[in-house]
Formats: C-alpha cells, sequence, structure tokens
C-alpha cells in the first residue's frame, strides 16, 4: 500500500508535464492499488489517469493490453511512450508499436535478449525529457 517514488520522479513528471506529455499510469495492478501507491507517494496529481490491464483480464506482455492502454488514453503507438525499468514491460510496448524507454537504474541490469532493444535508454528519469525529444 506505501511504495515511495525515487527522489527523481516529482522533477520528471513536472519537466514532462510542462512539456506536454500527457501523463497515464499504466500497470498489471488494479486501478485501486495503483491509485493508493500514487497518492501515497505524493504523485497521484501529476497523472491524467491510471490504465490498469486488470480491466481486460490480462497482463502485460500481451499485446491487447498495450491496445487497450492506446484505446483508454487516446494515443496513437507511435506517439506513445512506455517508461519502465522492467524490460518485459518495454519490449511489450516496441512489439506493439509504441516507443520504449528502459530506466536502467543499476549498471548490473541486464535487458532481456529477445532481439528488441528499447528506443531509449537512461540511468535516471531526470535523463528522460531530453532523450524522448531527441
Amino acid at each position: 500500500r506505501e511504495l515511495p517514488a525515487f527522489d527523481d520522479v516529482q522533477d520528471t513528471l513536472s519537466d514532462l508535464a510542462g512539456r506536454g506529455c500527457r501523463l497515464y499510469a499504466f500497470s498489471n495492478g488494479s486501478a485501486e492499488a495503483v491509485e493508493t501507491l500514487l497518492s501515497a507517494a505524493g504523485i497521484r496529481e501529476r497523472f491524467l489517469g491510471v490504465v490498469s490491464c486488470d480491466d481486460i483480464r490480462s497482463f502485460k506482455p500481451n499485446p491487447a493490453v498495450y491496445a487497450h492502454f492506446l484505446r483508454k488514453s487516446q494515443a496513437s503507438g507511435s506517439e506513445a511512450w512506455l517508461i519502465s525499468g522492467n524490460p518485459f514491460d518495454v519490449i511489450g510496448a516496441i512489439s506493439a508499436g509504441m516507443r520504449g524507454a528502459w530506466v536502467r537504474r543499476s549498471a548490473d541490469a541486464v535487458f532481456d535478449p529477445w532481439g528488441i532493444e528499447p528506443t531509449v535508454t537512461v540511468t535516471s528519469l531526470g535523463e528522460l525529457a531530453d532523450a524522448i525529444a531527441a
């Protein structure tokens, strides 16, 4: 019910919103659980909404959940970015036609070897806005 945000989250979300990005939380968890976590971390107001895979009774990286996200967020795949520290999530998003940024917070982390690379890799969220704008 509580999971603190990394130190770089608040500033990065503000920066992205200031650049016109429409921000959504997208999770395999229930919408209620995600709402609770975001609120406890003090970042819920930064997101336009929460999209839960629970709505369609499936999980990432099923392509149907990314299509569900695009419908709910009213975004197109080529314009939408999925940002995650989980390689499987980035691979799923890219396979579904989205762009994916992998947040590699540890130099020891290895991206899964499936022949699909992230659109961009960053070591912190502080690098994200500039990386996706490029």
